[in-house]
């Protein structure tokens, strides 16, 4: 076969290589969420009439957070906590910080950052007041989340973690399919280049995750307070197991080199767990259905990890060194293998897909996760079209042995080593849908990013109300009115007050408190929504001493 395809070829996974980590550059945000913030106390804008002696966030799933993690600033942005933040009340879901005593009256500042359960850095703030507001000099520089620079290299840590998955355990699995394969010096070289890619892939996140959370750069990455709480979190063990059960393949692999024979039990379980430590560490192990999230992710990885491996056996070694005979007997058993795994990634992509992202067209296309989801389903659509002429090429190699017989019109003009072309090609996009997993990871579900602020426009007795429902999600929101007269004049807001149904769930009644300002069209309030579904909002405009003008609006809470 020329050399000089090949080249091209593999000059263009290089460059594919190259943008993913451009891609990784541009796509690593400073910090993605899963966790969302339900409720905080004192709650973000309450006016108290006594001091409290804690502040309390209390978030959907369990977090993370370390001692400098929430800070509390009087309104000459003094520190007034004691700088130990931490799990109060014993619940992974709530943290907080003890308060000094006997707090004088004005605005206070909390600026806190925790660790979602999916190792991503969340962060934000609010204010409280006690007395009476006062106004804050200056501005509290605020927690924020994962470096930019410390995030690239994560994510290339993260993607030669997948590489290594692909050319150790997956060349591993091949070698079920090809026993030849095991005397090859360039699998057995392949398959080192995996578990040593695989080792300092996991050490890398370690060690990177530790400043990334903190937002710190690169100068803290051997602090040994971040990598101590680093050890300490979820994500820590889990990369600890991961790394352990790499150099046990390590010492497994190093064996069967030595001449002694391939354990198979001991070696094909290490393959099977590999790939679900990647599923207990991402978006899969939080959320709704766990369970089933988990095991569809080790799937999905796992099939991944088969198909992509046997395609670099294969085009490295099976069709470039081994017989003709030999590649006709290993081409049939990984073509079978190769369709069930296309099977397996389709169920266990399009379940997730579902479970990030819902039905909705808006999240799929308004979304960076929605946008990767696309591109990686694309990607998988031209694997299984080549995958689909390799197979219409393979069944007219093995009808006709003989790649010279003019009798068989695919094998006429499709000859058995052209398959190198289509594999080589089926490994380049299979790298770039490796490289959108890698940012997929570290990128916020759409089911969380799409907007779904609530927008509605109210009219009664010749006035006009707007009212903004946001983040319009299950958690804390803040409910807006801004009202104007007949003629799109701004009406001042004297009073306001509301009630929220949920008849679903045979909620009613719940209070609004709105707050204005003298002479102002605006009136504010801050709710938590506990439950998603189609609530009711209930309330009474007051723009004279005697006259209130009641609406009624209906909303969906996600």
């Amino acid at each position: 076969m020329p050399r000089r395809p090949f080249r091209r070829t593999t000059q263009a996974i290089g460059v594919i290589a190259t943008a993913g980590w451009l891609l990784l550059f541009v796509g690593a945000p400073a910090a993605s969420a899963h966790a969302e913030l339900e409720h905080t106390s004192p709650a973000s804008g309450a006016v108290l009439k006594h001091p409290p002696a804690f502040v309390t966030l209390t978030f959907g799933e369990g977090v993370g957070v370390n001692s400098q993690d929430i800070q509390v600033f009087d309104d000459h942005l003094h520190r007034i906590d004691d700088r130990d933040a931490g799990h109060l009340t014993g619940a992974g879901d709530t943290v907080g910080v003890r308060l000094a005593p006997n707090l004088r009256r004005g605005t206070y500042t909390v600026s806190w950052r925790v660790i979602s359960a999916d190792s991503h850095p969340i962060s934000g703030g609010f204010t409280f007041s006690i007395g009476a507001p006062t106004a804050v000099v200056g501005k509290p520089s605020g927690l924020g989340g994962g470096h930019r620079s410390v995030g690239v290299l994560l994510g290339g840590m993260r993607l030669l973690g997948y590489l290594g998955l692909v050319a150790g355990p997956g060349a591993l699995i091949f070698l079920l399919m090809w026993p030849g394969g095991r005397v090859r010096q360039l699998v057995r070289r392949l398959i080192v280049v995996g578990v040593v890619g695989g080792i300092v892939g996991t050490a890398g996140q370690f060690v990177l995750q530790a400043p990334y959370t903190q937002g710190a750069s690169l100068l803290h990455l051997f602090d040994g307070d971040l990598l101590t709480s680093v050890a300490h979190s979820h994500f820590g063990h889990v990369l600890v197991v991961r790394f352990a059960l790499w150099l046990a393949l390590a010492v497994s692999s190093a064996q069967w080199f030595l001449g002694r024979r391939l354990a198979a039990w001991p070696t094909g379980v290490l393959v099977l767990a590999l790939p679900a430590t990647w599923a207990t560490v991402g978006h899969g192990d939080v959320g709704q259905q766990v369970v089933l999230s988990l095991a569809s992710e080790s799937l999905h990885v796992l099939a991944v990890t088969a198909w992509f491996g046997g395609l670099t056996v294969l085009s490295l070694a099976v069709l470039r060194r081994a017989t003709r005979s030999e590649a006709l007997a290993v081409l049939p058993r990984f073509s079978a293998m190769a369709l069930t795994c296309v099977v397996v990634i389709s169920a266990t992509g399009l379940y997730q897909a579902w479970r990030e992202i819902g039905v909705s067209w808006t999240a799929l296309i308004d979304t960076d996760y929605g946008r990767l989801v696309l591109a990686k389903i694309f990607g998988l659509l031209a694997l299984v079209g080549l995958g689909a002429f390799a197979r219409w090429v393979l069944r007219g190699a093995v009808r006709d042995p003989d790649e010279t017989a003019p009798t068989k019109l695919p094998m006429r003009l499709f000859i058995l080593p052209h398959l190198r072309h289509s594999v080589l090609f089926e490994l380049t996009i299979g790298l770039a849908v490796l490289i959108f997993t890698s940012v997929l990871v570290n990128t916020q579900p759409a089911n969380e990013a799409v907007d779904r602020t609530v927008h509605r426009t109210l009219t009664a007795a010749g006035l006009q109300v707007e009212v903004t429902i946001a983040p319009g999600r299950t958690g804390p929101d803040s409910i807006t009115l801004v009202s104007t007269d007949g003629h799109g004049r701004a009406e001042p807001i004297q009073a306001a007050s509301g009630s929220l149904n949920l008849p679903s769930h045979q909620i009613s009644s719940l209070p609004v408190t709105f707050t204005t300002a003298k002479g102002s069209d605006r009136a504010t309030a801050m709710t938590s929504f506990a439950l998603s579904g189609n609530w009711r909002l209930t309330f009474e405009v007051q723009t004279s001493p005697i006259s209130a003008t009641q609406f009624t609006t209906s909303f969906a809470i996600h």
